[in-house]
């Protein structure tokens, strides 16, 4: 039997909150990663901080049964899902300054066979 693998989700904002709750709800253990401590809060209460229909019984659910934990440094996991903004400037070129600080953030604790997405 394959142990079960431990996923990181980086940015719990638009994108990233509601695919921690959706892989969290298939009973995978999901760490959720923000800089922002009111937003890690407001998950771990059951809560949510953006508009998503049906989002916040589905979070509830995943935070109650243990399934979803947010934190405000990424944990060591087997699978890394960066879910951060990319804005774009007047000429359509994005700024991947976040990318660089969520790969930065994770560098530190990733080992040999992890996946990064």
């Amino acid at each position: 039997m394959c142990k079960q693998k431990k996923v990181c989700v980086i940015g719990l904002g638009y994108v990233g909150l509601p695919t921690a709750t959706i892989i969290a709800s298939k009973e995978f253990k999901v760490n959720g990663y923000d800089f922002n401590s009111e937003i890690v809060d407001i998950i771990n209460r059951g809560d949510i901080h953006i508009v998503e229909p049906y989002l916040k019984g589905l979070v509830e659910y995943v935070v109650k049964n243990n399934y979803l934990k947010a934190y405000s440094q990424p944990l060591t996991s087997d699978i890394y899902i960066i879910a951060v903004p990319t804005p774009i400037d007047v000429q359509k070129i994005p700024d991947i300054f976040y990318v660089e600080k969520a790969i930065d953030s994770i560098i530190p604790i990733l080992k040999e066979g992890d996946l990064i997405l």
